[in-house]
C-alpha cells in the first residue's frame, strides 16, 4: 500500500487526495497523534464493544460490576470522538508535532 501519490491509478485514490488536501490536511500530514488514535480505536475499542454486546446478549445490565465499565467504556469513546475531532476539524492549520514523530 504505502503513502499516496498523486500519479497513483488505484480506486479513488486521487479523489481521496483531492478531498484531503481541501478538507482533512491531517490525514496527509499524518502527525504521530493520529498514528496512536487509529491503533486504539482499532485494537483497544474492540475489547469494549465485546464486552457491551456480551452483556447485552446475556441481559445483565443491572449489576454494578457492569454499569460501571460500561459508563467508563461510554465515557472513553465519547472523549476520542470528542478529541479527535478538536483536532481535525476545529484547528485551523496543521500542526505537526516532531517530538512525537519516530521517522
Amino acid at each position: 500500500m504505502g503513502d499516496l501519490k498523486k500519479d497513483d491509478s488505484r480506486f479513488l485514490v486521487k479523489e481521496t487526495i483531492e478531498f484531503c488536501e481541501l478538507n482533512n490536511p491531517y490525514f496527509l500530514a499524518k502527525p504521530k497523534w493520529l498514528h496512536i488514535a487509529t491503533c486504539i480505536s482499532a485494537f483497544i475499542f474492540p475489547i469494549g464493544y465485546g464486552f457491551i454486546l456480551l452483556i447485552a446478549a446475556l441481559d445483565k445490565w443491572k449489576s454494578a460490576f457492569v454499569i460501571v465499565p460500561t459508563l467508563l467504556f461510554v465515557g472513553i469513546k465519547c472523549y476520542a470522538i470528542y478529541f479527535y475531532h478538536l483536532m481535525e476539524f476545529l484547528s485551523g492549520k496543521v500542526i505537526v508535532d516532531t517530538s512525537l514523530d519516530t521517522s
